[in-house]
Protein backbone atom coordinates (compact mmCIF):
# COMPACT_ATOMS: atom_id res chain seq x y z
CA UNK A 1 0.00 0.00 0.00
CA UNK A 2 2.45 2.17 0.63
CA UNK A 3 4.20 4.68 3.15
CA UNK A 4 2.22 7.78 4.28
CA UNK A 5 3.66 11.04 4.42
CA UNK A 6 2.57 14.58 5.47
CA UNK A 7 3.64 16.99 2.93
CA UNK A 8 2.51 20.40 3.51
CA UNK A 9 2.35 23.02 0.95
CA UNK A 10 1.75 26.97 0.50
CA UNK A 11 -1.14 27.63 -1.61
CA UNK A 12 0.90 28.90 -4.33
CA UNK A 13 3.36 25.21 -4.27
CA UNK A 14 -0.52 23.56 -4.52
CA UNK A 15 -0.87 26.09 -7.94
CA UNK A 16 2.13 25.59 -9.58
CA UNK A 17 2.09 21.54 -8.76
CA UNK A 18 -1.19 21.90 -10.52
CA UNK A 19 -1.04 24.14 -12.99
CA UNK A 20 -1.41 21.72 -16.33
CA UNK A 21 -4.94 20.20 -14.36
CA UNK A 22 -5.70 23.58 -13.92
CA UNK A 23 -5.13 24.48 -17.61
CA UNK A 24 -6.77 21.64 -18.82
CA UNK A 25 -10.46 22.97 -17.95
CA UNK A 26 -10.35 25.87 -20.33
CA UNK A 27 -10.33 24.12 -23.70
CA UNK A 28 -13.39 22.05 -22.70
CA UNK A 29 -15.03 25.90 -21.27
CA UNK A 30 -14.19 27.32 -24.35
CA UNK A 31 -16.24 23.72 -26.24
CA UNK A 32 -19.15 24.40 -24.40
CA UNK A 33 -19.57 28.25 -24.92
CA UNK A 34 -18.88 27.69 -28.64
CA UNK A 35 -21.83 24.67 -29.01
CA UNK A 36 -24.17 26.72 -27.11
CA UNK A 37 -23.52 29.78 -29.47
CA UNK A 38 -22.57 31.97 -26.77
CA UNK A 39 -19.52 34.22 -25.95
CA UNK A 40 -17.81 35.08 -22.52
CA UNK A 41 -20.20 38.28 -21.88
CA UNK A 42 -23.37 35.72 -22.10
CA UNK A 43 -22.56 33.68 -18.82
CA UNK A 44 -24.15 34.52 -15.93
CA UNK A 45 -22.43 32.74 -13.30
CA UNK A 46 -19.65 30.39 -12.71
CA UNK A 47 -20.44 27.05 -9.98
CA UNK A 48 -16.91 26.19 -8.45
CA UNK A 49 -16.31 23.25 -6.01
CA UNK A 50 -13.85 25.48 -4.75
CA UNK A 51 -12.09 28.44 -4.62
CA UNK A 52 -8.09 29.27 -5.88
CA UNK A 53 -7.46 32.81 -6.42
CA UNK A 54 -5.30 32.10 -9.71
CA UNK A 55 -8.56 29.88 -10.85
CA UNK A 56 -11.26 33.16 -10.33
CA UNK A 57 -8.75 35.38 -12.10
CA UNK A 58 -8.32 32.80 -15.02
CA UNK A 59 -12.14 32.62 -15.33
CA UNK A 60 -12.57 36.18 -14.90
CA UNK A 61 -12.85 36.61 -18.60
CA UNK A 62 -16.06 34.48 -18.59
CA UNK A 63 -17.76 36.19 -15.08
CA UNK A 64 -16.32 39.80 -16.27
CA UNK A 65 -16.23 40.51 -12.31
CA UNK A 66 -19.13 38.64 -11.28
CA UNK A 67 -19.06 36.51 -7.94
CA UNK A 68 -17.79 32.82 -8.85
CA UNK A 69 -20.58 30.77 -6.80
CA UNK A 70 -18.93 28.40 -4.15
CA UNK A 71 -20.09 24.66 -3.34
CA UNK A 72 -17.84 24.72 -0.60
CA UNK A 73 -15.69 27.77 0.85
CA UNK A 74 -11.91 27.72 2.25
CA UNK A 75 -10.36 29.09 4.47
CA UNK A 76 -7.99 31.92 3.30
CA UNK A 77 -4.22 31.42 4.15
Amino acid sequence: MGTKRLLQLTRSEFELLNEDLFESVVDPIEAALADADIGPGDVDEIVAAMELPSQRRKHHVYTRGKKMNMISELPND
